[in-house]
């Protein structure tokens, strides 16, 4: 009897859970490169997804602008090959909050002086990127950029509040039907 009753405590609770959250997908075209937006605290800016990147950088030069913290740790195991030299310290980042659409993307975050590859970017396709998004991040949300189609998705759960209004978004997001 004990296990009934708890078997049906787990169902009720999993339905009020799936009630309670809504599957979405944002799905985003882009050119040339798979370059988007999005919002590093609060403001808009162009972030480039990288799948040759194992982690996540915010330009160094970028943190007054944006407000995040970048800070050196010596001790710090990370170093990391490529950005035009051979072995790079990286600033370890906090207060960084990015979001991708409504959906707020958490990882370690790693600062560098990537300037040299914002110019080329910028060179070649007009837009300021700000930081560099890893597999790291892109294998935890679950990103899948098609080439072929020039897009990049990713389903998402909502949370939904309560008295919450409907807000315009530059975004589109299809409510999934599965």
């Amino acid at each position: 009897m004990k296990t009934q009753i708890l078997l049906l405590g787990l169902y009720l609770t999993a339905c009020s859970l799936a009630q309670a959250q809504d599957s979405h997908t944002l799905a985003l075209r882009f050119r040339e490169k798979p370059i988007v937006p999005m919002t590093l605290n609060g403001k808009k800016t162009w972030v480039l997804l990288d799948t040759g990147s194992d982690i996540s950088v915010l330009n160094l030069r970028d943190q007054d602008k944006y407000a995040f913290h970048a800070h050196q740790d010596f001790n710090q195991k990370i170093k990391v090959a490529g950005f035009g030299s051979r072995h790079n310290q990286l600033h370890e980042v906090t207060n960084a909050q990015l979001y991708f659409g409504e959906m707020r993307l958490k990882t370690d975050f790693y600062a560098y002086d990537i300037t040299h590859i914002v110019s080329s970017i910028r060179a070649r396709t007009g837009k300021t990127v700000t930081a560099i998004l890893g597999t790291n991040l892109m294998r935890q949300y679950g990103f899948v950029i098609d080439i072929g189609t020039s897009t990049v998705h990713v389903d998402y759960q909502v949370k939904e509040k309560k008295n919450k209004k409907q807000k315009d978004s530059a975004y589109t997001i299809a409510k999934n039907t599965k």
